[in-house]
Order: structure tokens, then C-alpha cells, then sequence
């Protein structure tokens, strides 16, 4: 416990640390072959793990930032939740004395609770920065009291995972809002978009179907 989990290709049938088949179940990555997992609920421990990664520079305060990663329901757990988000912060954070990181995440889940074991579900949101965080950490920031579960099955639940609620990591990423602009559009109709490059609305126009 309080020890996230990183699943490689490389570990395919010897240990429990594999891709596609782990410990807690069978799939395969959104990207690669690699992702990483962590233990977002369980019910009788006030107990959560949290993927971070330090940035590779601070955000710049005023900036709008917006942050996409994917998240998958490990098919050897019973349970499922909504609540998982992603804060932005200055430090490292740390579960302490409670067992959860006990924070406000600035990017929340909207699409109601994660229950999908086979395909990737998408977390995204915009983050207008305060200036100088410089790390990202992922998870369920609630305690369990405040966290919103769901029964689910399993069809092989891990013996050793009882009430658990574990989601598979992939594809993160973090895009600086101000300076992204469309070059190409991968479509055999023929668009019009601006301005190029915006902060605020984009225009989309199929010129085709004018």
C-alpha cells in the first residue's frame, strides 16, 4: 500500500507487473505498452496512492494550461468512483497522518463514475496558473466518507483487493493554451479555423458544406 505501480511490457509473464496482464487484470495501454496504477479507494483503509511527476518547468502564472490524461478500471476490483483529478502545486504533496492527499484538485472527472475496463475513459480540463507550480499529481483526493462509490463486480476479483477501486494511468498531457496553434487538419474535407493562434473561441467552418 501507498505505493503506486508501474506496468511494463517487459515484465510480461514474470511477475506481476506486466502489460498487457498484471496483478489486477488484463489491458492494454492507451499508448505504448507501458502505464502506470495506483489504489484510488478501498474501504477499509483510509488508504489512496497518487501518480505525480514534476514538471518540466514551472507554470507561468496568468498562463491557461490544459491538462488531458486517460484512466481505466482494473477488470480485478469490485468497485468504482468518479472523483479523480488532477492539482497543481509548488511542492510535492503527501498523504501524512490522513492517508489521502487532502487538496482541492483544480482538473476534476465530469463524466460521472469510471466503470469502463476495456476501453480508456478521458479526464481533461483547463487550469489558468497562479505562478511557479511546478508539479502534477494524480488521484482521488477525498476521503473516503466523501467518496462516491459503486459496485461493479468482478469476474476474477483479486483475493487481495477487496472493495478496492484501482484505475490504470496513461497518456498524460499538458498543454501551454496561449501558445497552440492549428498547422494541420488530418481530414479529407476542407476547413477554415480562427483566429490561429487563440486564447478564448476557435472558429470551425467546413468549407466544403458551405
Amino acid at each position: 500500500l501507498n505505493s503506486p505501480d508501474y506496468f511494463s511490457s517487459l515484465c510480461s509473464g514474470l511477475n506481476n507487473d506486466g502489460s498487457p496482464i498484471n496483478i489486477f487484470g488484463n489491458s492494454n495501454a492507451k499508448q505504448g505498452s507501458n502505464y502506470v496504477g495506483g489504489i484510488f479507494f478501498q474501504a477499509n483503509y483510509e488508504t489512496k496512492e497518487y501518480i505525480y511527476q514534476q514538471l518540466t518547468s514551472p507554470l507561468q502564472a496568468g498562463k491557461n494550461y490544459c491538462l488531458s490524461f486517460y484512466v481505466s478500471r482494473a477488470d480485478r476490483v469490485t468497485h468504482a468512483i468518479h472523483s479523480i483529478g488532477a492539482y497543481f502545486s509548488n511542492n510535492v504533496q503527501s498523504a501524512a497522518a490522513l492517508g489521502y492527499v487532502n487538496v482541492m484538485p483544480q482538473i476534476v472527472n465530469q463524466s460521472g463514475f469510471i466503470t469502463d475496463t476495456t476501453n480508456w475513459v478521458q479526464i481533461q480540463g483547463c487550469y489558468t496558473a497562479n505562478g511557479g507550480e511546478q508539479y502534477i499529481t494524480i488521484g482521488n483526493f477525498n476521503a473516503n466518507i466523501n467518496t462516491d462509490t459503486l459496485f461493479v463486480g468482478s469476474y476474477d476479483p483479486h483475493p487481495g483487493a477487496y472493495k478496492y477501486a484501482y484505475y490504470y494511468i496513461d497518456d498524460v498531457t499538458l498543454i501551454d493554451q496561449s501558445t497552440v496553434g492549428f498547422k494541420e487538419l488530418n481530414n479529407e474535407n476542407s476547413f477554415e479555423i480562427y483566429p490561429n493562434p487563440t486564447n478564448s473561441i476557435l472558429n470551425i467552418i467546413d468549407k466544403q458544406n458551405q
